[in-house]
């Protein structure tokens, strides 16, 4: 016997249908257009349009829809009504399209990770340009839509530190740091804006090897970190591991020990992230205590391991491992042969993500 929620999605399917049916074939020629015209307008092919008319797919993003509903020449009550269709929410309620921007800035963040991050650079672009026309920031009273923003923000920024090298990402990354100090204004000191913003400019030190800079940035954000969302509250916990090492401040390290086997020991979280942070940790280790170090890398391995069996891994956590695990297999003095075995699976899988500078770090650790 079917259930009820069969019923909802039948209904759902005939709704979406009959309005492609009455309204976008409708308007389309009303204005006089082909399905290939609209296709060569909106970069898609004439069948996936057709698609899209008979309620089979769905433009892919925000941006997409309000450029579809352009085309397509739709009215308020048309646009209003497409959006509740294909996405359960109503352009009125901004505190459901927030919510559904927030989603769509966390997939694309973890679309960057996932080994995607040029697509995921220009999706951040799409999405940021539909903001800044869609968006009022010109006073702090979107608060929401202004965090959202910054954090959006911060995930471009944080995809180009991973495709170019750090000389080259100043022209990457500059206009987006502006941006962001703007909305951080707007939204005030101890902000989430205002974290973003430092977030981002820590880690702009810490990939040009200015830790004591870096540092500073991550201090100010760290005995917060429980107020940002779990992915950036897990990367500023491991880059700040690591930074505490380079400038040899080992008394944070041994202060936050516990918090790491707290997270690790909490089986809420999953193998990647907990498999991440053992990396920073055991990264922090190598120049205080090296079997230490390679202990902790060991069981970082495994979570990675298991984790890459999971169908949304994030493919740059395997790099970063490796990278650090090259780092640490310095210190004991292994041969540059032996260092590209070990490199050689996460060298190719940077060169096919994209992730250049990860890439080129794991390069100079072989040949310094």
């Amino acid at each position: 016997m079917p259930k009820s929620s069969d019923y909802r999605v039948s209904y759902w399917w005939s709704s979406l249908m009959e309005f492609g049916e009455e309204v976008l074939v409708r308007n389309r020629k009303k204005i006089r257009l082909s399905q290939q015209e609209i296709a060569n307008k909106l970069n898609l092919s004439q069948s996936e349009i057709s698609r899209i008319e008979r309620g089979l797919v769905r433009p892919h993003s925000l941006p997409a829809v309000r450029e579809f509903c352009d085309v397509y020449q739709l009215t308020s009550s048309q646009k209003k009504k497409y959006l509740e269709l294909i996405n359960g929410i109503s352009l009125i309620h901004s505190a459901d399209l927030n919510n559904l921007l927030q989603n769509q800035v966390q997939f694309i963040a973890r679309l960057n990770r996932s080994g995607y991050p040029k697509i995921a650079i220009k999706q951040f672009e799409n999405l940021r340009t539909w903001l800044v026309l869609n968006t009022n920031f010109k006073d702090g009273a979107n608060s929401a839509s202004i965090q959202i923003f910054s954090r959006l923000l911060l995930e471009e920024s944080a995809a180009w530190w991973d495709v170019v090298l750090p000389s080259e990402t100043p022209k990457n990354t500059d206009a987006l740091i502006k941006k962001m100090d703007m909305l951080a204004k707007l939204s005030g000191e101890g902000s989430r804006s205002d974290y973003y913003l430092k977030i981002n400019k820590g880690f702009h030190a810490y990939i040009n090897n200015n830790y004591q800079l870096a540092k500073s940035y991550f201090n100010k954000v760290l005995p917060k970190k429980e107020q940002l969302d779990s992915l950036w509250k897990l990367e500023v916990f491991r880059a700040s591991l690591v930074t505490f090492s380079k400038v040899k401040d080992y008394e944070s390290i041994f202060r936050l020990e516990p918090d790491v086997y707290n997270f690790v020991n909490n089986k809420s979280i999953d193998s990647t992230a907990k498999g991440y942070l053992l990396e920073g940790f055991a990264r922090a280790h190598i120049e205080i205590d090296i079997q230490k170090a390679l202990q902790h890398f060991d069981l970082a391995g495994k979570y990675i391991l298991k984790a890459r069996m999971e169908p949304d891994f994030l493919s740059i956590r395997y790099i970063q491992l490796t990278r650090s695990l090259i780092c640490a297999l310095r210190f004991q003095n292994k041969s540059r042969s032996a260092l590209i075995r070990i490199a050689e699976p996460a060298l190719n899988e940077a060169e096919r993500r994209g992730f250049k500078r990860h890439q080129q770090e794991i390069l100079e650790y072989i040949n310094s």
